[in-house]
């Protein structure tokens, strides 16, 4: 009796270890979260994968943020008539 419970001990253990990889490795796929907890994440960064991801998504917030590219389309079309009311006075004189 003894042998049997050693046995489904192990076999459990080793399901579960096998049941671990496989949902670490479909974890592995998300990169909108670090696999890490928090406080792992603030002693030291071991996400690699989760960090570039955030820096592009940081990126790409800070380039397309839509204040500021209305912002700037403004002052470029304020350049552009600038610039042509100073060609056509150039062109009256």
């Amino acid at each position: 009796m003894l042998y049997l419970a050693i046995v489904g001990g192990l076999l459990s253990a080793i399901s579960r270890i096998i049941l671990l990889f496989v949902l670490s490795m479909v974890g592995l796929a998300r990169l909108d979260q670090s696999l890490f907890p928090e406080w792992i994440n603030e002693l030291i960064y071991l996400d690699s994968a989760n960090k570039a991801y955030l820096a592009t998504v940081y990126i790409y917030h800070s380039h397309n943020q839509p204040i500021a590219v209305t912002f700037l389309q403004f002052l470029k079309r304020d350049r552009n008539i600038i610039e042509t009311t100073k060609k056509s006075a150039v062109v009256d004189e």
